[in-house]
């Protein structure tokens, strides 16, 4: 299942919102502020791209495999 970015989430919001006030007659100003608004906001959240978040288990799971096989051989040094 991909995972939605930010940027495709604000597009998303910004449709039903363009949907919602079009009727209103407000325009790209409207869209606009409302962009930078998210965007501010977005930016201000303690997030991380789902890439960098992937890379990090991968590298998290890869430290508890070496550190499992440290301690198995630890514990056979100890036992000889």
């Amino acid at each position: 299942m991909p995972t939605e970015r930010p940027s495709d989430r604000i597009e998303s919001l910004l449709r039903q919102l363009d949907a919602t006030l079009n009727n209103e007659g407000l325009g790209d100003d409207m869209r606009r502020n409302v962009r930078a608004l998210l965007q501010a906001w977005l930016a201000r959240l303690d997030v991380v791209p789902r890439e960098e978040f992937d890379a990090q288990v991968a590298v998290l799971e890869n430290t508890r495999r070496k550190l499992e096989a440290l301690e198995q051989e630890l514990a056979r040094l100890s036992k000889g």
